[in-house]
């Protein structure tokens, strides 16, 4: 068994061209290979996206708590109990 070393550390997380090593063209046992690597970038892309999504939902989620909290504030002229405790934590 042989091992090659590549110039670059392997990251699971950055997609890769599929084929064999040196740019050969995949034969057919690559092939299948590199569609299911195909899919697993996809997915993790999708991955991303969500995760980006959720925390930007979860700034917009922030921001419209304080607004909340603010109105209340200026509505009533007092503070809700407990709204501003868990913001701050």
């Amino acid at each position: 068994m042989t091992f090659t070393l590549r110039s670059e550390p392997y990251d699971p997380y950055v997609p890769r061209t599929g084929g064999a090593p040196g740019g050969a063209p995949p034969t057919a046992g690559n092939s299948k290979t590199a569609a299911i690597q195909q899919q697993i970038d996809d997915t993790v892309g999708i991955m991303r996206e969500n995760i980006t999504k959720v925390a930007e939902r979860g700034e917009r989620l922030d921001q419209l708590q304080d607004k909340t909290g603010e109105s209340y504030v200026l509505a009533v002229g007092v503070e809700p109990p407990g709204l501003w405790a868990t913001s701050r934590l």
